[in-house]
């Protein structure tokens, strides 16, 4: 299985800046050498590139992305959600390694969002970090993951407008602390957390471009805080909009299985 089309718009959209590569190199977020679309492998101040060999750049690194999930995942994924895993690995490239990958392999559907979600922490001046253009992306991936697929786009676009300072997209996360909350049930992640208060914002507006607008909505509040700040900030949206998570998961796990 490939990304489609769209599918690398959307990871461009996240990766580039306004959708089109960055032919400079520059210092993402975490002081990572980068260029292109993401791009850092050999890559090094004061590099430049054309736009055709930023488009091969991104057509290679999407190839190793691609391969791992066709490698790892033992169960089967309609193109938004191949699309969606892709971003996310060529982002994260923990796939290997991830919680994720053995939920997803149990066929537990409706987690994948939420292990998507925490990871959104980057070592930034030798601090682990949340950045909130990492927590805008796994929300925005956690609802093309829940978008059906349709015959004519099937996916959201990602932002097409990223300005300067929100080139931190294309860091690489660290793997996620293993920070939980208490909950009347037990104990839940907070990244678990974050994403179901976007899917819900998401769902309650719309499905496709709309829908990501209101997850960016809802995540800026969320820009420049950090630590216990932002997740008490995520965990808010949440609880005051958990029943349309509910809803929104339920309706994806009954298109997906046919009832």
């Amino acid at each position: 299985m490939r990304m489609s089309l769209e599918g690398r718009r959307f990871t461009e959209g996240w990766e580039g800046r306004d959708g089109r590569p960055v032919l400079t190199a520059y210092l993402d977020s975490a002081g990572v050498p980068t260029i292109g679309f993401g791009h850092t492998k050999g890559v090094a101040i004061p590099m430049t590139c054309s736009p055709e060999q930023a488009d091969l750049w991104m057509t290679e690194d999407l190839a190793e992305a691609e391969n791992e999930l066709n490698r790892l995942v033992t169960v089967t994924l309609n193109q938004n959600e191949f699309d969606a895993l892709c971003d996310w690995e060529f982002n994260t490239g923990a796939l290997g390694e991830s919680t994720l990958l053995r939920v997803l392999n149990a066929a537990r559907y409706e987690e994948v969002p939420g292990q998507m979600a925490e990871w959104c922490h980057a070592r930034v001046h030798g601090e682990e970090t949340v950045l909130a253009g990492l927590v805008r992306r796994r929300a925005a991936e956690g609802v093309l993951w829940m978008q059906q697929p349709t015959e004519t786009s099937g996916i959201p676009v990602a932002p097409l407008k990223l300005s300067t300072a929100s080139l931190n997209e294309g860091v690489t996360p660290m793997k996620p602390p293993q920070t939980v909350v208490a909950t009347t049930t037990g104990k839940l992640q907070i990244g678990s957390l974050l994403s179901g208060g976007a899917a819900a914002v998401t769902a309650a507006v719309n499905q496709a471009q709309p829908a990501v607008m209101a997850v960016h909505q809802v995540q800026n509040l969320t820009f420049g805080l950090h630590g216990p700040v932002l997740y008490a900030v995520g965990a808010g949206v949440a609880a005051s909009l958990g029943f349309t998570v509910w809803t929104l998961i339920h309706k994806h796990m009954a298109v997906r299985h046919g009832s």
